[in-house]
């Protein structure tokens, strides 16, 4: 079983809770038993240098993209002639698209993982080849992203700011609320963002009966699956045998269906893939 984790950074050093989050999305899945290879960009913003990336992801295989993702205030500007969201807009690179391709292509039947938002503009261009592939896709969602930026727009107090926050959460929203019809499953982190998700896609699609019908413009949506995950844990192995120890002693999982989920967040997730890696959730209780 293998999985390409698509990033747009490389989380380290770890001083912000998104590089903790996929620094231990990373160990967890890798104490599961499945093979991992976490394709990124290495940006000049949050650059990491080839040894630190030697001796801190040893325990993956690694692609690193060089890549300038800095925002400008001329790239800001020039963007206002566009109908992009400039937040999107500069992770999309071609090059990086058709590397992240070829290993794909070099590899059997693996998982897509698309590991936050301004991930998804490396794997957009593939999404028809992907489909013809049959290949699964996952996103895992850090925050709905755009509310973020709203909030961020009704908080300034520069007129001219405001303005042109208003402008590019409106235009990141489409693109979001867009971005999460093209994923197999939606790995959202908190509940909230959960029902976001769940009454954007219901909107967009019947998911009645399990059976896809587009009832929107939308030319082309898949119906997602979704699974409540929370952020990962460097000690997962010991989580793991204190939830199968419970188990084992009959002790009640605190009135919780799949309180596992919350011990063991990284692997019970990767169930959600289904019979690709039912023997890694399987191994978990």
């Amino acid at each position: 079983m293998h999985i390409v984790v698509v990033g747009n950074r490389f989380p380290w050093p770890l001083r912000d809770g998104g590089a903790q989050a996929t620094y231990g999305m990373l160990k967890s899945l890798t104490a599961a038993g499945v093979n991992v290879t976490y394709f990124s960009f290495n940006t000049v913003k949050h650059h990491v240098e080839r040894e630190v990336l030697t001796r801190e992801f040893d325990f993956i295989s690694y692609r690193a993209i060089p890549k300038k993702t800095t925002a400008t205030v001329f790239g800001a500007l020039i963007n206002l002639l566009t109908k992009k969201s400039y937040h999107v807009a500069r992770y999309y690179d071609k090059a990086g698209s058709l590397a992240l391709q070829q290993l794909l292509e070099d590899l059997e039947n693996p998982v897509v993982w698309v590991e936050g938002l301004y991930s998804a503009p490396l794997i957009e261009p593939l999404l028809p080849w992907l489909k013809e592939r049959n290949l699964d896709v996952l996103y895992r969602a850090h925050n709905v992203e755009y509310q973020i930026w709203e909030r961020v727009a009704i908080a300034s107090a520069n007129p001219i700011k405001k303005w042109y926050l208003q402008i590019q959460s409106s235009r990141l929203k489409k693109y979001e609320e867009r971005a999460w019809t093209w994923f197999d499953f939606l790995l959202p982190i908190t509940e909230d963002d959960e029902r976001v998700m769940q009454t954007v896609l219901e909107a967009t699609v019947n998911l009645s009966a399990g059976n896809l019908n587009v009832t929107s413009s939308v030319a082309e949506v898949r119906a997602p699956k979704f699974q409540l995950y929370q952020p990962g844990f460097w000690d997962i192995e010991r989580r793991i045998e204190a939830v199968k120890k419970k188990i084992e002693a009959g002790v009640e999982q605190e009135g919780e269906e799949n309180n596992a989920q919350k011990d063991g967040a990284d692997l019970v997730a990767t169930a959600v893939i289904g019979k690709k890696i039912s023997p890694v959730a399987d191994n978990i209780v």
